[in-house]
């Protein structure tokens, strides 16, 4: 091989090296880009404002914590109306039959409730009722106790309670209710199924076909709430006498 073709041999592969070393420089620089936008990017993500909280989640919460007083918050708001009570003929008539009402749909729904409806209970969320109230909508037990707290503001004959205590209940019940559901959905798959067939508060009654419940489980029931009967007696003669 003479001296010349040598030499071209060499300069070839010094262009070679060149060409090899500038494509190293090129991707350093393209790493380098990509480096530097993926950290623009997480500054602008942690720059821009965050929300102050999640509406789903704060509401979970809420009713957890009001699942915890909620048989306190009853007790509190029936003093209220005992101090506040000017119950008159109309009102007490009015309370009386709006208490019976809910009392009546308690009883009937925790004939097909039975222990599911307690969260404290291990049988919780095992079973998905749709029998009985529960066809038409997902929380009968709560309805039901707004309707005899409304009927009990009724007959204390007080404006403000009446005004108050309807409103004040839907909420506190609504929220628990979605606590109480997001512990049902994680227990049982085919709670989610039924959330999307079913209603929570306000159900189509086109087709209305009561379940006729046992009656020995109502006799159960009626023996179970006789207390609560006994009391809401005694608080309504309180009225009756004030």
């Amino acid at each position: 091989m003479s001296d010349k073709t040598k030499k071209d041999k060499m300069y070839l592969e010094e262009e070679v090296i060149e060409v090899d070393k500038d494509k190293k420089k090129i991707k350093e620089k393209e790493n380098k880009k990509e480096l530097v936008n993926e950290e623009n990017l997480e500054e602008k993500s942690s720059s821009e404002p965050k929300a102050l909280f999640n509406r789903e989640e704060f509401n979970i919460d809420m009713g957890e914590k009001l699942s915890k007083i909620r048989y306190f918050t009853p007790v509190l708001f029936m003093v209220f109306m005992l101090l506040l009570a000017h119950s008159y003929a109309l009102t007490a008539f009015l309370g009386t039959s709006v208490i019976i009402l809910g009392w009546l749909l308690r009883v009937y729904t925790k004939t097909y409730a039975g222990s599911n409806f307690d969260p404290n209970n291990d049988s919780f969320g095992l079973k998905v009722i749709r029998e009985g109230p529960y066809k038409y909508v997902r929380n009968p037990m709560y309805i039901a106790y707004i309707i005899i707290l409304t009927g009990m503001a009724l007959f204390s004959g007080t404006i403000i309670m009446i005004l108050i205590t309807p409103v004040y209940f839907s909420v506190q019940y609504f929220l628990i209710s979605l606590y109480e559901e997001s512990l049902l959905k994680e227990k049982n798959a085919n709670y989610a199924e039924y959330e999307k067939e079913v209603p929570a508060w306000i159900g189509e009654f086109k087709e209305l076909k009561l379940d006729c419940p046992d009656m020995e489980k109502v006799i159960q029931v009626v023996k179970t709430d006789s207390r609560m009967v006994m009391a809401f007696f005694i608080i309504l003669l309180i009225f009756c006498v004030k």
